[in-house]
């Protein structure tokens, strides 16, 4: 058994940084070597064959079907005031119900514009 005193103490600052970085370097060549050989796809294949219809991503779905709802000139309602007046609704909840026990009102207004976004993005992707 070696003595104590005879072992060579290992320093934080040349040892053990050189060894962390050798390992964050092996690491790095590793996810590169990785993402190379197994490249994901990026996006929907392009059929030119086809027309272009662009799409939303599912997040902006419901305001895509807004779109439907109020065409001509009547979009900036569909587009701008009811998005807006949602969102003021939502900054405002807290003072909608202050008086009164429950909170029967401030309830009745979150649930619909939660449920409002979920509803129109169900009609849009099922219409399809």
């Amino acid at each position: 058994m070696p003595d104590r005193q005879t072992e060579q103490k290992k320093t934080f600052y040349p040892h053990f940084v050189a060894e962390i970085a050798a390992v964050i370097v092996l690491c790095l060549e590793l996810l590169v070597v990785m993402a190379m050989l197994f490249a994901p796809e990026v996006g929907r294949p392009i059929d030119l064959s086809r027309q272009y219809q662009p799409r939303p991503e599912w997040y902006f779905l419901w305001l895509f079907e807004l779109v439907r709802y109020f065409p001509g000139k009547s979009i900036v309602i569909g587009t701008v005031v009811l998005p807006l007046v949602s969102v003021l609704l939502l900054m405002f909840l807290p003072f909608i119900d202050r008086v009164g026990r429950g909170r029967n009102r401030a309830s009745i207004v979150f649930c619909m514009l939660v449920i409002m976004p979920v509803l129109l993005t169900a009609i849009y992707l099922f219409r399809r």
